[in-house]
């Protein structure tokens, strides 16, 4: 498996990886979370999936008409891993971008963090 590793890891390095970081994430530098964007009459919202993130661990910031969702979810791999079978879980950095409509009240978003989904509010201004 460690030689098939490295083929793989050879065949697919991004700049500025090593092995061992490409093993424990394989997915590149960043990956991005799954999210819901959706509309209510009152507001629209967004709900992105981070499961294993830790609330601290998770930045937002909204700049322009865009909304950000960055953060870190760790992973610390056993010293005494003798041979890894499957690893699909991404770890390390992730960012995530969604566009809000030019009719959003960006003085007063609300957000939720509860059982890994971050759930973002973002309301209309008035008469919109």
């Amino acid at each position: 498996m460690r030689r098939f590793s490295r083929i793989v890891y050879r065949s697919y390095s991004y700049s500025g990886a090593n092995e061992q970081e490409w093993l424990t994430n394989p997915h590149g530098v960043a990956w991005q979370p799954l999210v819901d964007v959706y509309e209510r009459p009152d507001a629209t919202v967004i709900v992105a999936e981070l499961p294993g993130v830790d609330k601290a661990d998770i930045d937002v910031t909204i700049e322009g008409s865009s909304l950000s969702i960055k953060g870190l979810r760790h992973k610390e791999l056993p010293s005494d891993i003798q041979r890894v079978h499957q690893m699909e879980i991404a770890y390390g950095p992730f960012a995530r971008t969604v566009e809000l409509p030019v009719y959003a009240d960006f003085e007063h978003v609300e957000a939720h963090f509860e059982n890994g989904y971050l759930t973002v509010t973002v309301p209309r201004t008035a008469g919109k």
